[in-house]
């Protein structure tokens, strides 16, 4: 299980001057501290990226800022793992999906999980977070956003398991179908796996990574078909581009 390193505030003050190249007196002169200061956090903020310079450590703290910081995402929480089950109704067209995920406070309690779900076809039902049923503003959204409390609450350090599921109805009406999700949170590892009925196996099952800045930008991964289960396996996934599954019938 990946560790998170945790900065202090004036950590989180000085990494983003020592990714732009500030010297020692630069940063102890805009934050009207010591270099000595400067010098103990520096060695601080390296350690806990292991590291022995700031270019060695450039990306992970880059990357820690923007998901972390107030100045970038101020996410709260780290998915170490993601598993998501999609089961295919024998219409072809609904499908159950059943996830569940492990999840890392970070900085402050995390209080509240939500889920964004955008939908172009068909509807969605029997939403259920943790064991609570949750009824979207609009049934039949193309939008929507789900959320429930999370209690008691995970503290900064704690991890805990969130189970959510719903059925899709009417979702995968086309010969061309697929399960995938944009990177919108740092993830550990992602497991997507699609249940085909036993005796009803798509003609073509196939993984897909695509750049979310471009439709054009695309390539076919590898996946594992075994029993009529298509499974994806994502370590450390970038939030540039959408893994899925992806399934045609003929």
């Amino acid at each position: 299980m990946l560790e998170i390193p945790r900065l202090t505030v004036r950590e989180f003050e000085i990494a983003p001057l020592l990714i732009a190249n500030a010297t020692r007196e630069e940063i102890a002169q805009h934050l009207n501290i010591s270099e000595e200061t400067v010098k103990q956090h520096t060695r601080n903020i390296l350690r806990k990226f292991n590291a022995v310079s700031v270019r060695d450590a450039y990306d992970a703290i880059s990357d820690h800022i923007f998901v972390f910081g107030p100045e970038g995402l101020h996410k709260n929480y780290f998915y170490h793992a993601l598993e998501r089950d999609l089961f295919i109704a024998p219409n072809r067209q609904d499908a159950h999906l059943n996830e569940v995920l492990e999840v890392e406070a970070i900085y402050r309690p995390f209080t509240e999980f939500s889920v964004e779900m955008v939908h172009a076809t068909g509807w969605i039902e029997n939403k259920c977070i943790n064991g609570t049923s949750l009824k979207p503003r609009d049934d039949k959204a193309l939008f929507d956003v789900w959320s429930a409390p999370i209690q008691p609450p995970l503290k900064p350090g704690e991890i805990g398991t969130i189970v959510h599921s719903m059925d899709h109805i009417g979702h995968y009406p086309d010969n061309k179908n697929s399960l995938s999700v944009s990177v919108r949170q740092p993830i550990g590892t992602i497991n997507y796996r699609v249940h085909f009925q036993p005796d009803d196996i798509p003609a073509r099952v196939y993984g897909k990574k695509q750049s979310i800045i471009s439709s054009q930008i695309s390539e076919n991964i590898s996946i594992e078909l075994s029993k009529g289960v298509a499974h994806l396996n994502v370590n450390l996934p970038s939030s540039k581009y959408v893994f899925g599954i992806c399934w045609e019938w003929e």
